[in-house]
């Protein structure tokens, strides 16, 4: 057991270094820019005047900040959901179906119970089983995975914090957008007086680069899932298809339309769309899909 904790606790170390670098590097980000730029370089060697500039360069690297570092604590403290308890298997219903002779023998007990208990199940996996999770000991809800964990938020991406991680990145690609953007002039003026610039001063250097860095590759991805948003997709349902019940694979079996593909993760409410809470639809376990005419998300309880 002693061995086991001991293991367990060096796995979580590893696996939170990451999340250890990104929050040190944010927190660096802010001495770069606040004291070191704004203070210590803009504020004294500028002509009178601009300090009502400076202040709004300031007003808005703040709101960045909150928003950015705000959205990437809320992806990754956010808890996954368990399915509701209708989805569980038994003792009972495990014996039942090992004892079935053949795939097909099993996958009509499991058919019999998803009907029994009304479970919204519409998808089976590759061979049209219904999938089942021997780990969680029960019936897999639509879109629902044992998933690798992502490294840079050192928690599972999926319903719970999809919302947090998407924004973000968005914040986070504008965080580094907004250095970058407003420390360009400066930095080349730097290179002019670099043989009187003192070390402190370095700091501002290293922070153009890194936002560079960082901002290019939170694009790729930022816009990769606003490709996947636009069609209502999982990261693995880009890579694969998902199999419908009764019709088969569909890589457009989620597709309601862009619109309300995104108002699937961000919610109706337009003006909480990139605020850190909670807006998404639905339940996690049960999905609208393309061909349905009308629906509404229903209660197992």
């Amino acid at each position: 057991m002693g061995q086991k904790s001991c293991n367990y606790c060096l796995i979580r170390f590893f696996q939170s270094i990451p999340v250890v670098f990104i929050v040190l590097l944010t927190l660096w980000s802010y001495y770069a820019y606040v004291i070191v730029f704004c203070i210590q370089y803009t504020y004294t060697t500028i002509e009178k005047g601009i300090p009502r500039f400076l202040v709004m360069f300031l007003l808005f690297y703040h709101f960045l900040f909150i928003l950015f570092l705000w959205s990437f604590l809320k992806a990754i403290f956010a808890r996954p959901i368990r399915p509701p308890p209708e989805f569980n298997l038994s003792a009972a219903d495990w014996d039942q179906i090992n004892g079935a002779m053949e795939e097909t023998g099993r996958n009509r007990i499991l058919e019999s119970i998803v009907m029994n208990r009304g479970l919204p199940i519409e998808t089976t996996n590759d061979v049209g089983m219904i999938r089942v999770c021997p780990t969680c000991s029960l019936i897999k809800p639509d879109r629902c995975h044992h998933c690798s964990t992502c490294e840079w938020i050192d928690n599972c991406v999926g319903f719970h914090n999809y919302k947090y991680f998407v924004i973000f990145l968005i914040w986070g690609f504008l965080y580094c957008l907004y250095i970058v953007c407003t420390t360009v002039v400066y930095f080349i003026d730097f290179w002019g007086n670099l043989q009187t610039m003192p070390p402190v001063r370095y700091n501002f250097l290293f922070l153009f680069f890194i936002a560079i860095m960082f901002g290019f590759a939170q694009s790729i991805l930022l816009f990769y899932h606003f490709y996947l948003l636009s069609l209502n997709r999982t990261t693995l349902e880009g890579f694969r298809a998902p199999t419908f019940r009764g019709t088969g694979v569909d890589k457009r079996g989620f597709d309601i339309g862009w619109l309300q593909n995104w108002k699937e993760v961000f919610g109706d409410n337009v003006g909480l769309a990139l605020v850190p809470v909670f807006t998404s639809r639905g339940n996690g376990y049960q999905w609208r899909c393309r061909g349905h005419k009308s629906f509404s998300y229903q209660s197992l309880e």
